[in-house]
């Protein structure tokens, strides 16, 4: 395995694991409080949004999905991909 191959695996499991890690914490934050606040923008055009699953649930399960279980699940794939690719010989 060429250094290049063993350092993008090692970067794709810690940038994977960090991934899962973040979207494991929006997930289980949100199904716990059953609330989601996004925030965009800056300064005086900053724009905070509050989802709850009682007003919206639609828009908030799309959010949790989006902010939480896609980015927990991609993660979980680059850190599998990158432990593979080391197992590999």
């Amino acid at each position: 395995m060429t250094m290049l191959r063993a350092a993008m695996a090692v970067g794709m499991i810690i940038f994977g694991m960090v991934a899962a890690f973040l979207g494991a914490v929006v997930l289980f934050s949100a199904l716990r409080t059953g609330g989601i606040t996004v925030r965009h923008g800056a300064g005086a055009e900053a724009v905070t949004q509050v989802l709850t699953y009682a007003a919206e649930p639609t828009r908030f399960l799309q959010f949790t999905g989006l902010l939480g279980l896609a980015p927990f699940l991609a993660g979980l794939g680059m850190a599998r991909w990158g432990f593979r690719a080391i197992g590999r010989k």
